[in-house]
């Protein structure tokens, strides 16, 4: 029996089925700069369809699709107006998805969500097998789209950040290394928070360089250092933490262990391993995280962990899990001991 305000089976399937249309649709906006135009205030399509360079009727019929989704809200006249959906598809903004938006349906993204049947059948990466190459390859030939995932996960990456070192206390801790840490923005936010503390940021050596303008504008220049390397051999110095973000879900649980076991060489017996990722929620909860983990199968060939997961890979690679710390966003801080 159908609960009164409850959407019918039919209605709700064929919805999720047309998904990947909404999805487009966002990144048709994100990619006109929409939000962006509509960030002072209202505006008449045919006002946006010039700002955008875009076709009046057709820019209408897509902003109407995603104000049916509370995306955007139409008024009279054709008139549009932000939502707080869609204020987030604006650039440059704190907690900003307009770069993710089209990150997600890019061509080569796309394409291997529409082979996930593969990655399901043989647990490879659909990309892999389409392209005859890893994502990590794919970007180095294709320099835009090495671009567009970078300012996606920037901006993805800010808001996590902020929340870990929010719920997380840190000041325990003399000295800290960021594996995997990019140009250094989580372990400059860290140092920022902790004056008595020094740092480190472990990083390909073309990354790495990139960190010295980032601790200078964060004011822990002083404090911090980039190093470059393989932290699939050997990561130098010892520490009192050493912590990596969205690292160890790019990886199957194999080297993922190895990763971790190189990490734990730059620890002291007690010293802690703070991992920043989602950990998957059990049973039939709502959880962005069994959705990301789905894009790591068809994308990378990696996956999202349950707090029991992590557990077992720590125990494999000479930690013990201490506990999980959720934050306001959807990653929590995964603690673990070394023993």
């Amino acid at each position: 029996m159908q609960v009164p305000g409850e959407i019918p089976p039919f209605a709700a399937l064929l919805d999720m089925a047309m998904g990947m249309w909404v999805s487009q649709a966002l990144a048709a906006a994100a990619n006109l700069g929409v939000a962006d135009h509509l960030a002072r205030g209202p505006l008449p399509v045919r006002d946006l369809a010039q700002a955008t360079g875009a076709d009046e009727r057709s820019l209408y019929r897509l902003l109407r699709a995603l104000s049916s989704k509370g995306v955007f809200a139409e008024g009279p006249e054709r008139t549009f107006s932000q939502t707080p959906v869609s204020a987030l598809l604006r650039e440059g903004i704190p907690g900003s998805l307009k770069y993710a938006a089209i990150m997600f349906n890019r061509p080569y993204n796309s394409r291997s969500w529409q082979e996930a049947s593969y990655s399901v059948r043989t647990g490879k990466p659909a990309l892999d097998n389409l392209y005859g190459m890893d994502t990590w390859a794919l970007f180095r030939q294709e320099p835009e789209e090495w671009a567009i995932f970078n300012k996606a996960m920037t901006d993805l990456a800010a808001t996590m950040h902020a929340a870990a070192v929010e719920a997380y206390d840190f000041s325990g801790f003399r000295s800290i290394v960021d594996i995997g840490g990019g140009h250094g923005q989580l372990l400059a936010l860290v140092l920022s928070k902790n004056p008595g503390m020094r740092g480190a940021v472990f990083e390909q050596p073309e990354v790495a360089a990139g960190a010295e303008a980032v601790f200078v504008r964060m004011g822990v220049a002083d404090r911090a250092e980039a190093i470059g390397g393989d932290f699939f051999k050997e990561i130098p110095g010892q520490y009192d933490a050493v912590m990596m973000s969205h690292i160890l879900h790019d990886w199957d649980d194999e080297r993922a262990a190895a990763i971790l076991r190189t990490a734990r060489k730059a620890l002291s017996p007690g010293g802690r391993l703070l991992v920043l990722d989602a950990v998957i929620k059990p049973g039939n909860e709502p959880d962005p995280g069994k959705w990301i983990d789905m894009e790591m199968l068809v994308a990378v060939g990696g996956r999202e962990r349950t707090e029991a997961e992590f557990g077992e890979l720590m125990q494999q690679s000479g930690f013990a899990l201490r506990r999980v710390v959720p934050t306001k966003s959807s990653v929590s801080v995964v603690e673990g001991l070394a023993v």
